[in-house]
């Protein structure tokens, strides 16, 4: 879930039709469309759905299915979402890519290598490619409950984040079980990449908790307006009896019953502050892998008389040269500089 607005229903049912290799559309609000892979169509006995997750728009949509809670098109999403395991392997079907004649021409636009010679080509081949798919479920308290699934991809070779993935699946209905024979990248170690996918979720999870946070904020100045407008007029009121009497034993017991109207005062602004105060609690609940075949050239870069391996990935399917991770701080760059070892990013220039 990445909208912490919409309908929890309706994110557990994409996510689940996604997962299980589905092509998923939102086609207007509370409404999705949904184009079925073979596995699933004994299921729900149909290759198309139109799934609505609001009575009224189920109305204004003839044909669609209504999803709510007991309803049979949920009961049976909940069923097969309980076969899935924790961790799901998915292949985009191989449709036979080759290099652009121009790869080398296209890497040198799309990456800087500074103070080097032109790179040369040494040798390219294919490998299966693996992007991990974190998802996360948030839950925001405050005076309300709401909760998220976050998803956080990374790639396992580079480490760094993916955000475009899903772009490339978008319409592509994936296979459990690849169909073409490639080794598989060397990765990096799974807990790392989680690692780093949860300083990602750290930055997702604020973002998705903005709305809250501004909803919580205006019921808490509603709110404290009117505790404060209460205690200041019962003080005021208290004020105004000590100005005038005369009893100094009235008067005191009148100087503590104003003390104890300040202090209930800052009781009750605490309790409203913590009562609108939003937290996030967040756990890891499934982790999808992506594979999607990619192309690694290696390239020879000369700067004076050394020489650097550099190792350039190519999306055939974005057609895109992809980010390299700095070796030294594992941010992404696209201007490389010679380091003593490899070579790095600019911020490591000497």
């Amino acid at each position: 879930m990445s909208n912490p607005n919409r309908p929890v229903l309706q994110d557990f049912v994409e996510s689940f039709l996604k997962r299980a290799g589905a092509l998923v559309e939102p086609v207007g609000d509370g409404l999705l469309e949904a184009v079925l892979p073979g596995e699933l169509t004994e299921y729900f006995k149909e290759e198309h759905l139109l799934l609505a997750f609001d009575y009224e728009i189920a109305g204004e949509n003839p044909g669609s299915n209504f999803v709510t809670y007991g309803s049979p098109l949920l009961d049976t999403v909940s069923e097969l979402a309980l076969g899935y395991g924790h961790y799901t392997n998915l292949y985009r079907p191989q449709i036979g890519v080759t290099a652009p004649r121009n790869l080398e021409q296209k890497i040198m636009g799309e990456l800087k290598f500074l103070r080097c010679r032109s790179p040369r080509t040494i040798h390219q081949w294919m490998v299966d490619h693996v992007f991990f798919e974190f998802n996360f479920r948030c839950v925001y308290l405050s005076y309300e409950k709401t909760e998220a699934l976050v998803s956080v991809i990374m790639d396992g070779y580079s480490g760094l984040p993916k955000v475009s993935l899903l772009e490339l699946w978008k319409y592509i209905a994936p296979v459990t079980e690849p169909d073409y024979r490639l080794a598989q990248v060397e990765m990096l170690p799974l807990s790392r990449l989680y690692h780093r996918a949860c300083r990602q979720l750290e930055t997702r999870a604020r973002q998705l908790a903005e709305p809250v946070r501004r909803s919580a904020a205006l019921l808490k100045e509603k709110e404290l307006a009117k505790v404060n407008d209460y205690y200041q007029q019962s003080a005021l009121e208290v004020e105004r009896k000590i100005s005038v009497t005369e009893d100094s034993a009235k008067k005191g017991r009148l100087e503590k019953q104003l003390a104890a109207i300040l202090r209930d005062r800052q009781m009750r602004e605490e309790d409203i502050g913590a009562r609108y105060a939003v937290e996030v609690e967040a756990g890891l609940d499934h982790v999808v892998a992506y594979h999607l075949p990619c192309m690694h050239v290696k390239l020879e870069v000369q700067h004076k008389n050394r020489l650097y391996n550099q190792i350039v990935v190519y999306n055939p399917y974005s057609d895109t040269v992809e980010d390299i991770a700095c070796p030294v701080c594992g941010e992404p760059t696209r201007q490389l500089v010679p380091g003593a070892e490899q070579l790095v990013c600019t911020a490591h220039d000497d």
